[in-house]
């Protein structure tokens, strides 16, 4: 995850290096999901997008899925166009299905693979436009993760322990992060990070990236350089490939 970091900023920093000798100076989007047995189900939103779906589970995803019910139910998961409700009562449910926080789950020990890929990049240099996505998109890592019993993403930083990212778990599972950085008068740098558990073999993370000009800086010459104000949104998904 800091790698993709530091790429970024590191081209955004090299694309703006001409102008800088002269100029010194959530989605929205949730999803429904119910976890299903004998006699009904417990519900809980989920804060997920349709293109993080579709990133995650693959194209088969329905192309209005955050408007259905994502079901857990004898060893399947699917999307129903059924309500939560609805979901709950054919379950053998009685009344409404209450949303409430989903037991904490567990992540497993071993081999975890993550994937990284640009979902949109908005207000930034071409340069920097064109060449961060391919880069980034073939970023990926392998590395053998002992969990202690607890989720952690930052045991997916790879920073060897340097507290880059301090992260803050907002619910079971599910953290936000925020980057420590050195402060730039060229640049001003700030960044949004969550990452959840999505099952205990599974993990998701989202990064969104703004850089504009610093309190050092001539934001009309950054602005005529096209990188007034450069936006990036990143998604990570992580697996757990084995033991």
């Amino acid at each position: 995850m800091i790698s993709v970091i530091r790429y970024l900023l590191i081209a955004a920093v090299t694309a703006l290096v001409p102008f800088m000798a002269c100029a010194q100076q959530n989605s929205g989007e949730e999803l429904m999901a119910a976890r299903c047995g004998q006699g009904g189900c417990t519900c809980a939103l989920l804060d997920v997008s349709q293109e993080d779906l579709e990133f995650l589970l693959g194209p088969e995803v329905p192309a209005n899925a955050t408007r259905m019910t994502l079901v857990s139910m004898g060893g399947k998961t699917y999307f129903s166009p059924r309500t939560a409700d609805e979901v709950h009562r054919a379950a053998g449910g009685t009344g409404r299905c209450e949303v409430t926080l989903f037991a904490p789950m567990v992540p497993r020990d071993g081999l975890w693979q993550g994937s990284v890929r640009v979902r949109s990049m908005t207000g930034c240099l071409p340069q920097v436009a064109q060449m961060v996505p391919p880069v980034v998109d073939e970023m990926g890592s392998t590395m053998p993760i002992t969990w202690n019993g607890r989720f952690d993403p930052a045991k997916f930083d790879g920073s060897g322990g340097a507290e880059v990212i301090q992260w803050t778990e907002t619910a079971p599972g599910r953290f936000k992060g925020r980057l420590n950085i050195p402060s730039n008068a060229m640049l001003d740098v700030s960044m949004e990070l969550t990452s959840t558990l999505l099952n205990s073999d599974r993990a998701t993370a989202s990064m969104q990236l703004r850089i504009r000009a610093g309190k050092g800086a001539n934001a009309a010459v950054l602005a005529a350089a096209g990188m007034a104000n450069c936006r990036a949104s990143v998604l990570y998904d992580f697996r757990r490939l084995g033991d």
